[in-house]
């Protein structure tokens, strides 16, 4: 019983190096492309945030532009 009991844990145990082996692998390979998509996605993102940003300020200075335009008609039709 001794000597399967020993090539049991013998199996066992490499096994585990393998699982450790395979880990690291996914650690350093996988993840670091993924690492590596995700710094394209955040530079993505800042792009279209930076798109929103200043269609937010050419909407805003449109309706400045309205509103003074019709501040302007309203002035001259009041006082002519």
């Amino acid at each position: 019983m001794s000597d399967n009991l020993q090539k049991d844990v013998h199996d066992i145990d490499k096994r585990l190096v393998h699982i450790e082996a395979v880990l690291l692998e996914m650690k350093t390979n996988h993840l670091a492309h993924i690492e590596k998509s995700m710094e394209g996605l955040q530079a993505s993102y800042e792009k279209i945030e930076n798109r929103l940003w200043a269609s937010t300020l050419a909407a805003l200075m449109q309706a400045l532009a309205i509103a003074l335009g019709v501040i302007a008609f309203l002035a001259t039709v009041v006082w002519g």
